[in-house]
């Protein structure tokens, strides 16, 4: 595995955790069969935790391991590389130092080895001490530390009332996790919004990485059709706020100050009265203002732009795009404070003066913030406490890796060949793929293709950035502000795409979207659903919203017909341990078992699964995303009741499948999109392949359905059209008749998802010219993404996310992988 430095710090011991699949003919039921070993040969110390199993829980022995998460010190220079072997092998080391918990029943502590990190259970002030070793306690018990959220005149504070959860999610050596949860409150039973903070030690470290999660715990609000009023900025159950704040004060006689703003040549400040500031009020780039007075989007308020430095009232610096740190130092100690992706998620503040205080809503910004009912937001915080001051603790590298944590990544010929990411390949350029690899590449080179455009242009012009908006990606062939929420999974694709090529910018990308995702695009909610909309996933349906009164909360959703987010947020846990995705997840999951589970005939009738097409017949769609869904959520869990809603699904299909298979007939109503009808045998496809790693029959005859299917369509709805293209057309009525709005065949990506599906056909027993019919959909769908003429280009971010998700099936069956 390859360690890569991209922040131009050298990083010493600095702790890597990351995800690795594992093949399942290796048998590896243990993780102490698994060992680290650095590129010497020399074992190194590495914590291992199962996160899926084949066929089988993460907590089941005796299935074999197909995730796991590694926690190991890695060491790498400024821009630099290591490698690290995992192997399987007994030769296991143990750090110097293990971390030890002790617990009183009052106080939890944690001791690193370098520091000693102490929490109350009865009110949480983040800290109640923080010893740090050869420097003495750096912060002490204060009711002025920890999270303030302020409203209507209040202060709610996150050390006004007891956590509701305090538990240690991870005990390892290398590594612990505690996760509270509570909420910001003015006093007993004065509680505003709810928080999750998720706490993470490491050996030898006087760090602590904080996940701090503002939630809404309000629940919709239905009108009197039962439709959730939750979609609109201010909606029934909304929480308005003025800003939010994590507060610390470090225990320090005298006190300076140091302030790096994380940009360029600005170098950095110090003051010894300890009054720097730093506060970005938009994302500082051309189009920063793109957004200003289209109320009540968050970033209708901007009113500069970039960010201002302070010292004391007055202005030291300003600048585009911060992302700084701020150090508070004095007698042989300190602490250094700051964010991940500061700039992007504006507004953002930082601030020192006596104490230090995180603006993480910054109450100087020109508009309230407002969080709707099951609205969350996620920050990542680092704070490092140490002896000495800001230089001689080396506090500029330790706070500028906060930029690129580091991430082991396997070869892209290790995760195609594991099988726990389906059927992929490496990148590949050989004139067979050449085009489809270019439409990949054209995200981010301007210079592919006639456009002059990429994905990453889009999202610049178009402002995507600000605490709502950072991590999705514009609606750029519709209404560029409007939010395609990662429609089709398309974080997922970023993923898919980042770990067959090694290329980091599609990693860039595929962070912060699943991380967006997580939070933004779905209706949280807490306990037991008790309406049909609760964990629902805001697909883009209705078209041309602009965004801006209901950012990422698109008025047709959710709804099973769009519904995504389970694949990306799942691989985004076993590739980092991100347990706000997996959890995230598993809320979708749990809604699309509702809504099936509670439709045609079963459960309680309220889950209104049912959908319908533009043709007026029952949409594959809403079938394949459940099937899809409940295939994910089985390969994660092992639990056999997702393989039960998942058969309930595929029997509910022949709603749309049977008036199918029925057609042509003279006179016959109705019809399908193609594109739909393929992203169902598609869901097929990986339904079988994963019930056929784990062992289970296909009591539903899937793989016969699926053939047939396929077999159906090439027989109908085949053509030869203009340039001598071949495929599919928009779509097929019934009655015989094509859709032919976008030609006889339409040129368009969606072709790359049916040489996908005529691929699995073809390998679920279907025939071998089925697989010269997917080698002809996808060339038409590499060579014409966007229509007759065109070529491999960024045209919108819809044939960006098609290219990132499609086209794999095929590419592996036909290179023979």
């Amino acid at each position: 595995m390859r360690v890569k430095e991209r922040a131009g710090v050298d990083r010493r011991e600095e702790m890597v955790t990351s995800g690795v699949p594992l093949p399942r003919d290796m048998n590896l039921y243990s993780t102490d069969e698994l060992a680290l070993f650095d590129a010497a040969g020399n074992p190194v110390p590495c914590q291992v935790k199962a996160t899926a199993r084949w066929g089988g829980s993460p907590q089941d022995a005796s299935r074999p391991l197909k995730w796991a998460l590694l926690d190991f010190p890695a060491s790498v220079g400024a821009g630099g590389e290591s490698l690290y072997y995992l192997r399987r092998s007994q030769t296991h080391i143990l750090p110097p130092q293990n971390i030890t918990v002790s617990d009183d029943g009052d106080t939890l502590a944690v001791d690193t080895g370098a520091a000693v990190f102490r929490l109350r259970r009865d009110s949480f002030h983040l800290f109640e001490s923080v010893d740090v070793s050869g420097a003495g306690r750096v912060l002490s018990s204060s009711p002025s530390n920890g999270f303030f959220l302020y409203a209507g005149g209040k202060e709610y504070r996150s050390g006004a009332v007891s956590p509701t959860s305090f538990q240690l999610e991870e005990i390892g050596p290398l590594r612990v996790s505690l996760t509270v949860r509570g909420g910001l409150s003015a006093g007993p039973g004065d509680s505003l919004l709810h928080y999750t903070a998720r706490i993470h030690f490491y050996a030898a470290s006087s760090c602590a990485r904080v996940f701090f999660s503002l939630e809404n715990h309000n629940p919709t609000q239905p009108d009197d059709m039962g439709q959730p009023q939750c979609w609109d900025i201010g909606c029934p159950g909304s929480v308005s706020f003025s800003g939010m704040d994590l507060k610390l004060q470090p225990q320090t006689a005298s006190c300076v100050a140091t302030l790096s703003t994380g940009e360029g040549e600005r170098g950095v400040f110090t003051s010894h009265e300890g009054d720097l500031s730093i506060y970005q009020d938009s994302s500082g780039g051309p189009w920063w203002d793109v957004h200003r007075h289209h109320y009540p989007r968050p970033q209708s308020y901007v009113s500069f732009r970039g960010w201002r430095a302070y010292g004391g009232e007055t202005e030291i610096a300003r600048g585009e795009r911060a992302q700084p740190w701020l150090d508070l130092s004095g007698d042989g100690r300190g602490l250094a404070m700051g964010t991940r992706d500061f700039w992007q998620n504006n507004p953002k503040g930082l601030y020192g003066g006596g104490e230090m205080r995180l603006s993480l809503f910054p109450l100087q910004y020109g508009g309230e913030f407002v969080f709707r009912p099951g609205e969350h937001k996620t920050h990542e915080i680092l704070l490092y406490f140490h002896a000495g001051d800001a230089e001689q603790a080396g506090v500029a590298g330790t706070m500028s890796a906060l930029r690129s944590p580091l991430l082991a990544l396997a070869s892209p010929q290790w995760y195609a060949a594991s099988g726990a990411l389906g059927r992929i390949v490496p990148r590949d350029d050989t004139p067979a793929f050449a085009a489809y690899e270019d439409q990949n590449l054209s995200a981010f080179d301007p210079s592919i293709g006639p456009t002059g455009n990429s994905l990453l242009r889009s999202i610049e012009a178009n402002d995507f950035f600000g605490w709502c908006d950072y991590g999705d990606v514009p609606l750029d062939y519709e209404v560029p502000s409007g939010q395609m929420n990662l429609k089709y999974n398309f974080d997922y694709g970023m993923l898919l795409q980042f770990l067959r090529s090694g290329d980091y910018r599609w990693w860039d990308l595929a962070s912060p979207a699943c991380r967006h995702l997580a939070d933004q695009d779905i209706l949280h909610y807490e306990g037991n659903i008790d309406h049909w909309s609760d964990g629902g996933y805001f697909g883009h349906s209705y078209h041309d919203e602009p965004g801006d009164s209901n950012p990422h909360r698109n008025y047709g959703a959710p709804h099973p017909d769009l519904c995504f987010a389970a694949p990306g947020g799942l691989l985004y846990y076993y590739l980092t341990g991100y347990t706000e995705a997996r959890e995230s997840a598993f809320e979708v999951i749990e809604y699309m078992r509702y809504r099936y589970e509670n439709s045609y005939g079963r459960g309680n009738g309220e889950g209104y699964a049912e959908a319908y097409n533009d043709y007026g017949s029952h949409s594959f769609r809403p079938f394949s995303n459940g099937l899809r869904i409940m295939t994910e959520a089985y390969e994660a869990s092992g639990d056999p009741a997702y393989i039960s809603t998942a058969e309930w699904i595929i029997r509910c299909s022949h709603f749309a499948s049977d008036p199918f298979l029925a057609a042509p007939q003279a006179g016959m109503d109705g019809g399908t999109s193609i594109f739909s009808l393929d992203l169902f045998t598609f869901s097929l496809g990986r339904f079988l392949d994963a019930i056929n790693a784990s062992g289970i029959p296909d009591r539903e005859g899937a793989a016969s359905y699926l053939v047939r299917l396929v077999r159906h369509q090439a027989a109908n709805c085949w053509r030869s059209g203009s340039e001598g293209y071949q495929g599919y057309p928009y779509g097929w009525y019934y009655n015989g008749a094509i859709d032919d709005s976008f030609g006889v065949v339409d040129l368009s990506n969606w072709h790359l998802l049916s040489a996908d599906c005529l691929a699995y056909a073809y390998l679920y027993g279907g025939g071998d010219d089925l697989m010269a019919l997917a080698g002809q959909a996808f060339r038409t769908g590499s060579e014409r993404p966007n229509g007759e003429g065109t070529e491999p280009a960024y045209w919108s971010s819809k044939e960006s996310a098609n290219s990132a998700v499609f086209g794999q099936v095929y590419m592996r069956a036909a290179s023979g992988y």
